[in-house]
């Protein structure tokens, strides 16, 4: 079979796989990236280097997206019983190694002796985030202030068992 027959077959199927209404929900949800480089990629080399291509970005895009972390802090007005104000913080997605430094860099910008209520959505909680919350938590405390965290233990049982044992006295937990 000459060549050039198979390169026309190879573009004729190509074309009828292409879907232009596919295409616009992939823009519109954010999942075009992939499409696009492994075109790029057929384009420019060949069909095996854009399929590869496109193949790891979008397992990369995929592990960006399921070790998203989202932290939410919002300032608590006085209360009517007289209290002092807080903070509410909200964190949701995936806490893992990749979150920390967007955790810490939230958490540090509490005022010192702020009290705070920290509510955890979690679909998944790594050791990472699991010590650096916690050492957020027992550091805030020794502040003044109160601190409670609704479901940590909880969060770190999903796939992990018991939570690890607080590091005996005298030796400071880093974050």
């Amino acid at each position: 079979i000459p060549k050039a027959v198979l390169a026309g077959l190879l573009v004729t199927v190509g074309i009828r796989l292409v879907n232009l209404d596919h295409i616009k929900d992939s823009i519109k949800h954010g999942e075009a990236i992939p499409y696009f480089v492994t075109i790029a990629g057929i384009l420019v080399k060949d069909l095996l280097t854009g399929v590869a291509l496109g193949f790891v970005v979008g397992a990369v895009v995929l592990l960006h997206r399921l070790t998203a972390v989202t932290v939410t802090v919002t300032r608590q007005p006085q209360r009517l019983d007289g209290t002092k104000p807080g903070v509410e913080v909200v964190i949701s997605g995936a806490l893992t190694f990749r979150g920390v430094p967007e955790l810490t860099s939230q958490l540090a910008a509490i005022p010192a002796g702020t009290d705070a209520k920290v509510d955890l959505d979690l679909r998944f909680m790594d050791h990472a985030g699991y010590e650096a919350l916690h050492g957020w938590q027992l550091g805030h405390e020794r502040t003044g202030a109160k601190v409670e965290v609704d479901g940590l233990d909880a969060a770190w049982s999903k796939g992990h068992g018991p939570a690890p044992a607080p590091a005996p006295a005298g030796q400071g937990q880093t974050v």
